[in-house]
């Protein structure tokens, strides 16, 4: 997570690209599913030309689970501020969680394949109110609460 952040708010797609397989898969936020390392490359410096040219990307939380001594699924939750759309105006903060699979390359890890989910503000601030064993500081509801009133 500390690599693709320092990547990310550098805006060098080539170190964020090397932290990808050659064969790895990116599915972001909007659901657009890129195959190997070239085309998640090519579609990250566009957005980094553009509407995340001044974005700055920060990490909350990281677990990392070995499946297999070779395999590890990181999942880190995510902020990101600075991001503008395509006519230059502010957007709102955004916040996230990714889902990387990795396996041992030699002496590192390097991403076969990564899911990004955009999290509401109440869904992250449970991640935050997370403790060190993952579990919420306090029990939320399973369920969020319907909206609007009750059909009865």
């Amino acid at each position: 997570a500390a690599a693709f952040c320092d990547a990310w708010n550098r805006h060098d797609m080539d170190a964020f690209a090397a932290l990808q397989a050659e064969d790895a898969d990116f599915v972001n936020i909007f659901g657009m599913w890129w195959h190997g390392r070239p085309e998640i490359r090519k579609n990250h410096v566009g957005i980094h030309e553009t509407v995340f040219r001044q974005s700055r990307l920060t990490s909350v939380r990281v677990e990392t689970r070995f499946v297999t001594p070779e395999i590890a699924v990181v999942r880190w939750a995510w902020e990101l501020k600075g991001v503008l759309t395509p006519d230059g105006q502010p957007v709102p903060d955004m916040q996230g969680i990714l889902v990387h699979v990795a396996r041992r390359e030699g002496s590192r890890l390097q991403i076969v394949t990564t899911q990004n989910t955009s999290a509401t503000a109440d869904a992250f601030r449970a991640v935050r109110s997370m403790d060190s064993s993952g579990k919420p500081a306090q029990e939320s509801p399973a369920v969020p609460p319907a909206a609007g009133p009750q059909n009865r």
